[in-house]
C-alpha cells in the first residue's frame, strides 16, 4: 500500500512535475548544443567545458532530482529533509569546483583577447540595389539600420577569422580578414555558409570594408588606441 504524500507538499505537486520535465528537456537541449558546437570544427578546451558546459547539465539534473524527491510520497518529512541536505552540501562543494575550473579557463583565454569595432549601416532592402529572388518576403520588406562589427585580435598571434550572423557560421564561412566579422547576413536556415552573390550580403561586406578602412585610419593617426598590427589586419583583405 502506497502511503499518501505529506499534505504540506501536495499543493506543490504540479509545480515540481513541470520543473522536473523542463529540467529533463533542457538537459537534452544542452547535449544537442554541445554536439552542434563540436561539429563546427572548433577546438574545445576541456577546462572551458568543465567550467561552463558540465555545470549547466549538473544544475538542470539537480532540479530534476529535487523535483523527483519532492514528488515521492514520503511518510514523513524527515527522509526528504535529509536527502535535500545531502544535495545541498554536494552542491556547495561542486560550486567551489566550478569556480576553480572557471578561473583556470579564464587564465587560459588571456592569449585570445579581442576588441570589437562596429558601426551602423542604413539598409533599404526594397531598393533595386539589394533585391534578390532568393530572399523571402520578410527580407525584401526590411528597411532600417543594421549593425556591422569586426572583432580584431589584440595579440600578434595569427588566427583565422569567422563570419557571424548573430551566431558563428560554418567552418567554411571564413572572414576575408584576420578578424571576426558580424553582420545580419542573409543565409539559409542552417547558417553554414555565406552567399556573397546576394546583393544584401555584398552591401554588408562593403560596409565592413568601410568600417575597417576608417578604423585603420584612426589607428594610424593615433585617435584609436590599438596596436599597430591591428591596422595592418584591418586593411589586408
Amino acid at each position: 500500500m502506497i502511503t499518501p504524500p505529506d499534505p504540506r507538499l501536495a499543493p506543490w505537486g504540479n509545480y515540481y512535475v513541470i520543473l522536473g520535465s523542463a529540467g529533463a528537456a533542457l538537459i537534452g537541449l544542452q547535449f544537442i548544443s554541445i554536439t552542434l558546437i563540436s561539429g563546427m570544427g572548433r577546438r574545445t578546451d576541456a577546462r572551458s567545458v568543465g567550467a561552463f558546459g558540465t555545470p549547466t547539465v549538473v544544475y538542470l539534473s539537480s532540479a530534476l532530482v529535487i523535483s523527483a524527491f519532492l514528488c515521492v510520497p514520503w511518510p514523513t518529512l524527515g527522509p526528504l529533509a535529509t536527502a535535500l541536505e545531502i544535495l545541498g552540501v554536494c552542491g556547495v562543494g561542486y560550486l567551489a569546483l566550478v569556480f576553480r575550473h572557471a578561473s583556470r579557463a579564464a587564465r587560459g583565454c588571456k592569449h585570445a583577447c579581442y576588441v570589437p569595432l562596429q558601426q551602423i549601416a542604413s539598409v533599404d532592402v526594397p531598393s533595386c540595389d539589394t533585391v534578390d529572388d532568393r530572399m523571402s518576403d520578410k527580407w525584401l520588406a526590411w528597411s532600417g539600420d543594421a549593425r556591422v562589427a569586426v572583432g580584431v585580435r589584440l595579440t600578434e598571434t595569427p588566427a583565422d577569422g569567422r563570419l557571424y550572423a548573430f551566431l558563428p557560421m560554418g567552418a567554411t564561412a571564413l572572414s576575408p580578414l584576420a578578424a571576426h566579422v558580424h553582420a545580419p547576413f542573409f543565409s539559409k536556415l542552417a547558417r553554414v555558409e555565406l552567399e556573397e552573390t546576394v546583393p544584401l550580403n555584398s552591401f554588408l561586406l562593403d560596409e565592413v570594408a568601410d568600417l575597417c578602412a576608417q578604423s585603420a585610419g584612426l589607428i594610424a593617426k593615433g585617435l584609436l588606441t590599438l596596436p599597430r598590427h591591428v591596422a595592418l589586419d584591418l586593411i589586408c583583405w
